[in-house]
């Protein structure tokens, strides 16, 4: 069964906007641009007991233009926050 959330999407050099996301993993992959690499995972952080992060380490070691610091760390490409119930 897909379930779809409420997330901010801080696309880089764009102001943060609401959006939805289906809870599939591929989804998530398309949503951080690893399409069907299978070398690559989206990764998935909790950054405070209820709000946690997706977004693709790949593009964040990679040399890609920075997006946004959360919590002490630089990330690269589109980044999505969500509330944990």
């Amino acid at each position: 069964m897909k379930r779809i959330i409420q997330v901010l999407m801080l696309a880089p050099g764009e102001e943060p906007r609401k959006t939805e996301l289906s809870t599939s993993e591929y989804s998530f992959r398309k949503a951080v641009n690893i399409g069907n690499n299978q070398n690559y995972k989206p990764e998935c952080r909790r950054i405070e007991d209820d709000i946690c992060v997706l977004f693709n380490r790949e593009h964040s070691s990679g040399g890609c233009t920075p997006n946004r610091c959360i919590a002490d760390d630089i990330l690269c490409g589109t980044v999505y926050i969500a509330g944990i119930h």
